[in-house]
């Protein structure tokens, strides 16, 4: 896949970047471009603990398992935007992003933040952790119940 050109100049750059990516691939269901956002393996953390991502089959379950949850819930929007991001490093991005779930303009559950490492590799910006303050009976905290928590 060949990604458009990306030349960010701030760390919040770099996150708006990804979380606009991820949402466009969760709103039209392309898993290959959600795919390209994410390094594998890697842990994605909830108050219930790490979830261990080895595979893209282990990517797609939290595709899917997040898309039907929303679907499930009727969520009609996703809007996420960055709160805070810093550089680490010339290839590291620390970042604390707010989603908020709509369902047309009706609030679905409270605004949460999650927390995410985003590296360059091999030119590309991608997530390598991601942690999320959602408790197990929110739409996400439900989805990500389901993949299953066997990270070590």
């Amino acid at each position: 896949m060949t990604e458009p050109p990306f030349s960010p100049t701030t760390a919040s750059q770099v996150s708006e970047y990804l979380l606009e990516r991820t949402g466009e691939a969760f709103r039209t269901g392309d898993f290959a471009l959600f795919a390209s956002c994410f390094a594998l393996p890697q842990v994605l953390d909830t108050f219930e603990g790490p979830r261990s991502i080895q595979t893209l089959a282990d990517l797609r379950s939290v595709f899917d398992a997040v898309r039907d949850s929303h679907a499930r819930a009727g969520v009609t929007d996703l809007v996420r935007h960055c709160l805070t991001a810093r550089f680490c490093g010339p290839d590291r991005v620390e970042a604390t992003h707010e989603s908020r779930l709509l369902a047309g303009n009706i609030l679905i559950q409270p605004a949460y933040p999650s927390f995410s490492v985003l590296e360059r590799r091999e030119g590309r910006w991608m997530v390598t952790y991601s942690q999320y303050a959602v408790p197990e009976d929110s739409v996400l905290g439900a989805a990500l119940g389901r993949v299953g928590a066997d990270a070590t």
